[in-house]
């Protein structure tokens, strides 16, 4: 689309853009010279390598203690309210500019939902914060989500309702200029979730602000980061893009015509940007766009460490098609994925929701047909395990989690990765390769599971083991034990807007593996989770082939989907239909 890529602001380049090559590992050297040769353009946008702090530990919801001790989790006494108080901690120490970015409002909890209280708190200090200075610029930018429905109703974000809500309770003169976005444009919204504030204190991972996932006796398991430094201005500027968007989009004759109906109304069209401004009425509609000469400079911490901002705007730059047609120009994220997997020496270890496309099992498969997997990811995988020696370790959610798992079997995700590799190395790999060295050995793939298995813990069970099978929710990746990634985007395909960080830093990395990883991969890794005979038997029958997307925004595409989902209705079987 070429409307955002616009000039950095005028100022010294060496302080956001210092020389970090000197210091990185073998993996931050691949992703360092991938990044700056095909994706120079969106330096700044999408991508940076700057130095930055890590705030004290991975922070993981619910504690490490559920991998090493038999914990029952309740809500009262509550068991995560911590992390939430420590995420919104951040946001009230902005004095100038904060971006608050997620998939959806805190919608579950109703009116007294612990984490919409704690934004309301902070959005408080924030107006404290700002007594007898220029007016501080808040900007909360959302996706396409569940909205206050009951049962909720994913769709469109009601931003004047959530405006309402999130300045009931500030001053009448509260020194705040605040806006409330969302937006889709075709199978794209924002999916990242990130608090950066006045271009040096940063909060991002895989946390949603949803109580009932994660404060409740059945958390979902996801972790974060907080760091201190210039990735901070990267986040900022990540957000621009978005907020670039919905004010282009408004401005076209559809924009202004969609913009006189209620976010709530159902429309048929996908394409929608919404806002909401606070005070109302004001004359600024829409709200400015950071600049790193709008905060105060800084020298970063003495123990900052190379680090990477990694994200995709998915259709905002690339086209709402671009998707379907494999051809994705801007996924900086994806590249710089690859580049992580294709440097590693030693051990890929990951910490997923999971790897299969939406529309898995549960969903009539529908979603594996259309989109396939993520054989992007698994080449530079295989070829690792093949050429290398590398050992790659996995945790999925279990396959009877309602939200947060598309239900595919362990044997079947063996056999797709199996699948790649027979494919890109059709004269090595052999089934006696397979079952006396890769599976299980090289390719070890597992469930998340607490000390005592793979359900949460009960005194007193109160429902069905199949009921209680525990949830993962991670977009967790460390590489040869030295570098690491943290953030929103998931590996199973998707055209969502993503942001994460890499840290490349041993040290950090071993604190990593000693709070989360270890304790996690000694409860989860289990060999009854997979069955070498029936993932050799779904590799003889599967006849998908897993790189082909149809693009429903072309009639071919179009009429390949509709000859599918016939298929599906009239009972037939899909190929590949997935084995436990």
């Amino acid at each position: 689309m070429g409307l955002f890529h616009s000039k950095l602001d005028s100022g010294s380049d060496d302080e956001w853009e210092p020389n970090v090559s000197s210091r990185l590992s073998h993996v931050g050297e691949a992703v360092y010279q991938e990044l700056p040769m095909k994706y120079s353009k969106y330096r700044h946008k999408m991508w940076n390598a700057t130095f930055s702090a890590m705030v004290g530990s991975l922070q993981q919801t619910p504690s490490v203690k559920t991998f090493t001790e038999n914990l029952e989790l309740t809500k009262d006494p509550p068991h995560s309210n911590g992390f939430v108080d420590k995420m919104f901690d951040v946001m009230s120490k902005t004095t100038k500019w904060c971006d608050f970015m997620s998939l959806a409002p805190p919608y579950e909890g109703g009116k007294d939902d612990y984490f919409l209280k704690k934004m309301k708190e902070a959005l408080k200090n924030v107006a404290g914060n700002a007594k007898g200075k220029e007016p501080i610029i808040v900007r909360l930018m959302f996706g396409w989500g569940y909205g206050e429905s009951h049962p909720p109703r994913f769709g469109p974000i009601d931003c004047d309702l959530w405006m309402k809500k999130f300045t009931e309770e500030l001053p009448e003169d509260a020194n705040i200029q605040l806006w409330v976005g969302a937006w889709r444009y075709g199978q794209s919204w924002n999916h990242a979730k990130i608090i950066a504030v006045d271009g040096k204190y940063l909060h991002t991972g895989g946390h949603n602000v949803w109580s009932k996932s994660y404060l409740e006796n059945k958390p979902v398991h996801d972790i974060s980061i907080e760091m201190e430094g210039h990735a901070t201005h990267d986040a900022h500027l990540f957000s621009n893009t978005q907020w670039e968007w919905i004010q282009y989009r408004r401005g076209t004759f559809w924009g202004r015509i969609l913009s006189s109906i209620p976010s709530w109304v159902p429309m048929l069209t996908f394409h929608r940007a919404d806002i909401s401004e606070y005070p109302i009425g004001r004359q600024l509609r829409f709200p400015p766009l950071y600049k790193r000469s709008i905060v105060d400079k800084y020298k970063p911490s003495s123990v900052s460490v190379p680090v990477f901002s990694v994200g995709r705007q998915a259709a905002l730059v690339d086209g709402f098609s671009a998707f379907f047609s494999r051809d994705q120009p801007a996924a900086v994220a994806d590249a710089a994925f690859v580049a992580m997997f294709g440097s590693a020496t030693n051990t890929i270890r990951m910490s997923l929701q999971d790897l299969g496309p939406a529309g898995g099992p549960k969903y009539g498969r529908l979603g594996g047909l259309i989109l396939g997997w993520p054989t992007e990811y698994f080449k530079p995988m295989v070829r690792a395990i093949l050429k290398r020696g590398v050992v790659i370790q996995i945790v999925l959610s279990n396959r009877k989690t309602p939200e947060n798992s598309f239900g595919y079997p362990i044997n079947e995700v063996y056999s797709k990765i199996i699948k790649c590799m027979k494919k890109e190395f059709p004269n090595e790999v052999t089934n006696t390769i397979l079952k006396e060295e890769i599976i299980g050995k090289k390719l070890c793939i597992s469930y998340i599971r607490h000390k005592g298995g793979n359900t949460y813990y009960q005194d007193e069970k109160e429902e069905p083991e199949e009921d209680n099978e525990i949830y993962n929710h991670p977009k967790f990746i460390i590489i040869d034990d030295v570098c690491s990634y943290t953030g929103s985007q998931n590996l199973y395909r998707s055209d969502l807007a993503e942001w994460g960080i890499i840290i490349d830093d041993a040290d950090i990395t071993a604190g990593m593996m000693e709070d989360y990883w270890n304790p996690l991969w000694k409860a989860s890794h289990n060999e009854d989770d997979y069955n070498v005979e029936k993932i050799m038997e779904s590799l003889e029958d599967d006849t998908d082939n897993d790189e082909v997307v149809f693009n429903p925004y072309t009639f071919g595409g179009k009429k390949k989907i509709e000859e599918i989902v016939r298929a599906l209705n009239e009972g037939e079987a899909p190929r590949c239909a997935g084995r436990n």
